[in-house]
């Protein structure tokens, strides 16, 4: 948080909805007293302990943003879009358990849900807006709903147009490396969709509030003030939850001590850490283009960087994908048995022309390259579209990332 507190951007003009299961935030908490705050009434007034945790953790971090909050109820994102904001915090998950009727529940439904998950993937794509989800928790007491043994994520932390944050219960930092110890958080087993993107600390203490605050919930609006800080430093990331995404995994600080990787990417954290003072740092290093070419075998993106040998650089590489067919009026009944996404994949070429790296994960609408080179020269970045262009999604919006650090 040092990074957070030397800062000279504070969230100005930036407006995040904070959207909570139980209630709103308690809007004359000394956290939240003298911040601008807008509820959305007609979804109810209750406050919970729990969203003022949430809005706290933002409103501490990004103090000048505007505040938007609202009770969950379960359409999506839509107040929030009507409100025009550019980031939504959904600190909650749909657990969905079966209810034994003895007092227990059983693990319900945990995948892609196209009544959750591709509501909020059409929503994403439809309105250019920037969601952050947490991904949940392990949580063995089977006599609550919120049961969840095998620490899988909840919907909508699914969505793949989303930032599904996962959380490290304990880590420490030693020879500039981050490494992980134990976690409590939840996530997808690689080779399946890569989930959680990114992690943040999953415990934080919170002024105010008064002990330690545990969960996904909490590392969720960390990242989303983090991106707020980032909205206000180059505005038009506002529109473009493609290139946050990518530009998150190209910055995100490697925990060392992986337990499963897949394509750079961790079973439990994802890309790593979020890394606020790199996000900053390389916030002008993007290519974004909303590709229509129906081909494959094509290079989509190719770009040129100098670097030293010993250089390392890391490229993140994001699209929004489509998903489901809507009725004319706009319901969500007509949906598709699958999500839409062309298969991308990012390449690294030396200055010889020789493929040095290369990430092609499937299913997945995120690709990784980490790699430290070995000659002093001009290097190529590729994205390149390795399968036709799928029919139902016909005008990609795609963004690569990348940050080149000295060694």
């Amino acid at each position: 948080f040092n990074v957070v507190q030397n800062s000279t951007y504070t969230g100005s003009g930036v407006r995040i909805g904070i959207y909570e299961a139980e209630g709103i935030c308690e809007t004359n908490h000394i956290n939240l007293a003298n911040k601008n705050i807008i509820v959305n009434q007609s979804a109810g007034t209750t406050t919970s302990p729990h969203a003022t945790s949430v809005t706290s953790i933002i409103a501490l971090m990004a103090p000048d943003a505007q505040l938007y909050v609202s009770k969950n109820d379960r359409m999506g994102i839509e107040w929030f879009i009507q409100q025009g904001c550019d980031i939504v915090n959904c600190s909650f998950g749909y657990h969905d358990n079966i209810d034994n009727g003895d007092g227990t529940y059983s693990v319900g439904e945990r995948d892609y849900r196209f009544d959750i998950d591709g509501v909020y993937d059409y929503q994403i794509k439809a309105n250019c807006i920037i969601v952050v989800v947490s991904a949940g928790n392990i949580y063995t007491n089977n006599t609550e709903e919120k049961y969840n043994p095998y620490a899988q994520i909840t919907s909508p932390g699914y969505a793949m147009n989303a930032i599904t944050v996962g959380g490290s219960s304990y880590l420490y930092y030693s020879g500039w490396n981050w490494y992980k110890s134990d976690t409590s958080a939840a996530y997808v087993c690689p080779g399946e969709e890569m989930k959680p993107n990114i992690s943040a600390s999953y415990s934080v203490s919170i002024p105010n509030i008064g002990g330690v605050q545990a969960g996904t919930s909490f590392a969720s609006p960390i990242v989303t003030a983090c991106i707020a800080m980032l909205c206000e430093k180059v505005p038009s990331y506002k529109v473009f939850p493609e290139r946050v995404c990518s530009l998150i995994t190209a910055t995100a600080q490697k925990v060392y001590d992986y337990s499963n990787d897949n394509g750079e990417f961790d079973d439990v954290v994802g890309a790593g850490m979020i890394n606020l003072e790199g996000m900053l740092y390389a916030s002008n290093n993007y290519i974004s283009i909303n590709n229509t070419n129906s081909q494959s075998g094509v290079e989509i993106i190719s770009e040129n960087v100098y670097m030293n040998a010993g250089d390392e650089i890391q490229i993140g590489l994001m699209w929004l994908i489509a998903n489901g067919n809507f009725t004319d009026d706009g319901n969500y009944d007509k949906w598709v048995s699958g999500a839409y996404l062309t298969n991308y994949n990012l390449r690294l070429y030396d200055p010889y022309g020789n493929l040095i790296a290369s990430s092609n994960l499937i299913p997945s609408n995120v690709e990784l390259i980490r790699k430290t080179v070995s000659t002093t020269g001009t290097y190529r970045i590729v994205a390149y579209q390795n399968s036709n262009k799928n029919a139902y999604n016909p005008n990609d919006p795609i963004s690569l990332s990348y940050m080149i650090t000295g060694v």
